[in-house]
């Protein structure tokens, strides 16, 4: 984690995607909250629509509203995301 946040290299997240798949047990322990603490440039996005019935707003909510990350910190993430907020 330190070599990417050094780097500063940015991961793009799908959230319901690696639940759905099975890659992460559950929205509430996904790894971006620990990642994104950590200081890793990170980005919130969804994966195939129609598969995952997701978009970039459902994945926003689902993390605020399964606890995984704070409104202040989603928020922080958009704004990063967009491009603001840069050294």
């Amino acid at each position: 984690m330190d070599f990417l946040a050094d780097n500063r290299i940015r991961l793009n997240i799908t959230p319901s995607s690696n639940v759905l798949l099975g890659r992460v047990s559950d929205i509430e322990k996904h790894p971006i909250a620990k990642l994104y603490r950590h200081g890793i440039d990170v980005t919130i996005n969804s994966d195939d629509v129609l598969i995952f019935d997701s978009d970039v707003s459902k994945e926003y909510l689902r993390l605020y509203q399964s606890g995984c990350l704070t409104a202040e910190e989603l928020d922080d993430i958009r704004i990063k995301s967009l491009g603001g907020n840069q050294p």
